[in-house]
């Protein structure tokens, strides 16, 4: 869950450092380091007064012009040139793992291939597409920690689960769940699926970012953990390099003839895609814009207005259990409950003993939910007050359903801590919100349910 970063007006320089403990194996390890953004006239065509989607647009004309589509044979060829090692001439450097590898073996031999960052299966899997080949997403990677990442969509595994896997080199993994980079490309992993975003945004591949896992078809997730890496991991001189190569090629030869807008000018995130929450001190060697905070009830949460649910503004006093479902009116409110308990006008939520099927939101948990039958325009947030919640209550998911739809949207997540439990979104979404509570002994005692909007 995301709510507005704060950013600073200027950040000190820093080094990138992969770790000098790590085994090499069949390589070496390297440091990269930073240093100044892109100062070329690529961008003058540029409208930099629009955001979100028209601002996209605005990119994806730019980048598809003077565009040359390279083949799946040249790219690996291309690779050998901008995946290069910065201090030497024979060896690439794995992106997952900082690794240098020898750049001329093949075969059974070779130790590294082709890493698709934005996997082929989510919308491209034939080289008849130029996204199969595109040098910006295409990367050297060792073999088997390519394998291990899959088509996995990318996300901090302990938000899933304390038990995961890893490697030597920081990257963690949940099978089937999804795949967190080394700290040290975090931001580089970012800037190369917003860069597919703004490249392939059309009627024939209209890719896209969004904010959950689990995806399919042409959609990857999370798009509000990638704009916190792109933060928390700046531009160094390494993808400065490489984004300069893509450009123009070895000489001419390979040359895609496109750059990165992500990578020389990483305020573009913010135009393109909205503000998130950086909880720890972001990376530097970026510059980044400033602006004036929005008033916001929550100051948590970006916001201009509320709706406010009182659960105690209810006329039920008899004593009732259901696990079938009810629209109750709060008010002027119409909540649906799937489960609930009403006892001297305590509304709660679910019951000791028992929860309802979550399978229509893909959670095999057992627990409750509540959908509020009312749409909100530019929903940017919740907070939810309860009077108690049982002990094995653990986890929060709120969904939207746009208007004139049946489907839920996820927009966010996370743990049941205390007795308020608040959600900030990546963007503003208008519909209906659906919140989901889970273990199988959901229980909450509700006072009342804030809606911030924008």
């Amino acid at each position: 869950t995301t709510a507005p970063i704060t950013v600073p007006t200027e950040a000190p320089t820093a080094t990138v450092t992969v770790p000098t403990d790590v085994p090499t194996e069949t390589g070496t390890i390297i440091t990269t380091t930073t240093t100044s953004l892109y100062e070329g006239n690529y961008y003058s065509s540029v409208d930099e007064t629009l955001r979100g989607d028209a601002f996209i647009s605005e990119l994806t004309t730019l980048v598809n012009d003077g565009f040359k589509s390279l083949s799946y044979a040249q790219a690996y060829s291309a690779l050998t040139y901008t995946d290069q090692d910065p201090n030497g001439s024979d060896k690439v450097m794995c992106l997952y793992t900082g690794v240098l590898y020898d750049k001329g073996t093949s075969g059974s031999d070779r130790k590294w291939n082709r890493e698709h960052v934005w996997a082929k299966s989510h919308g491209f899997s034939s080289e008849s597409y130029d996204a199969y080949s595109d040098i910006h997403h295409l990367r050297a990677t060792e073999i088997g920690i390519n394998s291990n990442r899959g088509n996995l969509d990318f996300d901090e595994v302990a938000n899933y689960s304390s038990s995961y896997s890893k490697d030597n080199y920081g990257n963690k993994w949940i099978s089937g769940t999804c795949f967190e980079p080394r700290d040290e490309v975090k931001g580089d992993v970012a800037r190369i699926m917003f860069y597919m975003v703004a490249k392939y945004n059309s009627s024939s591949l209209d890719l896209s970012l969004v904010d959950r896992i689990n995806t399919s078809g042409t959609s990857f997730g999370r798009l509000s953990t990638l704009i916190k890496w792109h933060w928390q991991d700046p531009v160094d001189e390494y993808e400065m390099r490489r984004n300069d190569r893509i450009y123009a090629g070895n000489n001419g030869q390979y040359a895609q003839g496109n750059r990165n807008p992500f990578i020389d000018h990483p305020e573009y995130v913010e135009y393109a895609f909205g503000k998130v929450d950086v909880p720890t001190t972001p990376g530097t060697g970026t510059t980044k814009p400033t602006e004036s905070a929005p008033t916001a009830t929550n100051p948590s949460i970006e916001a201009t207005d509320s709706v406010t649910v009182d659960f105690t503004a209810n006329n039920l006093s008899d004593a009732a259990y259901t696990t079938t479902g009810k629209t109750m009116t709060f008010g002027s409110y119409n909540v649906y409950l799937s489960s609930y308990y009403i006892s001297a006008r305590t509304v709660r939520l679910g019951h000791n003993k028992t929860g309802v099927d979550l399978s229509k939101f893909n959670i095999s948990d057992k627990g409750a939910y509540m959908t509020c039958d009312f749409s909100v325009d530019n929903m940017t947030g919740f907070e939810l007050n309860l009077s108690a919640k049982y002990s094995g209550t653990n986890n929060w998911y709120a969904y939207y359903t746009p208007a004139n739809s049946s489907s839920y949207e996820l927009i966010g997540q996370g743990s049941i801590s205390s007795n308020t439990i608040t959600g900030q979104f990546s963007s503003a979404v208008s519909g209906k919100l659906t919140l989901v509570f889970t273990t199988y002994n959901a229980r909450l005692d509700l006072n009342n349910l804030v809606i911030y909007k924008k």
